[in-house]
């Protein structure tokens, strides 16, 4: 029996969400240099609470780690005693941008709320969530990637949406600063 068009098509949309969720997820795949890079966050205002874990910044919070960046409007992370339990970042939108390799061009996420689950290695996107990478876009209410099983979920109320460009259409090269980002994380002015 010859497969259908759309069961050819959901096939190769689910592989393609497994491929570019992969691409941008801390720790799964990025610059080899990256972890090895410090973690600066920046904010308005920084509050710790040494009794529950909690360390909040809020006003305008950035989290860079080599070439992995997070800006949102808040950005909460919870410790135990193994260090990180897990990251929060909300904002309208939080935007996180990272380059997977040398040869792959800069992802980027956007989510009302970005959540990461440190020891179960799930990244939840959530609210008007969305992956972009060289015109591939995904968009769903939920986006969500477990690490360990290397496997992406998009869902939600509302359907989710694939955009595919043409394979002539596609970069592989990262952009240059001469690209228009818009959503790119201003410098740090020190």
């Amino acid at each position: 029996m010859k497969p259908s068009k759309r069961t050819i098509a959901r096939a190769l949309a689910a592989a393609w969400l497994v491929t570019l969720a992969a691409s941008w997820i801390p720790n799964a795949q990025a610059l080899p240099e990256d972890r090895d890079q410090p973690i600066e966050i920046n904010a308005d205002r920084a509050v710790r609470n040494e009794k529950t874990g909690v360390t909040e910044f809020v006003g305008n919070a950035l989290l860079s780690q080599g070439s992995l960046s997070i800006a949102a409007d808040t950005i909460t992370i919870n410790y135990n005693d193994n260090g990180i339990r897990d990251i929060l970042a909300v904002g309208t939108p939080a935007v996180l941008h990272q380059i997977p390799n040398p040869e792959q061009s800069q992802v980027t996420a956007k989510a009302n709320r970005i959540e990461y689950s440190v020891g179960d290695e799930v990244i939840n996107l959530k609210e008007r969530a969305s992956i972009d990478q060289d015109g591939s876009v995904i968009t769903s209410d939920l986006i969500r990637y477990d690490i360990n099983q290397s496997m992406a979920e998009a869902s939600g109320d509302n359907r989710v949406n694939i955009i595919i460009p043409p394979s002539n259409a596609r970069t592989t090269n990262p952009p240059t600063s001469e690209s228009d980002n818009s959503d790119a994380i201003p410098n740090d002015p020190k």
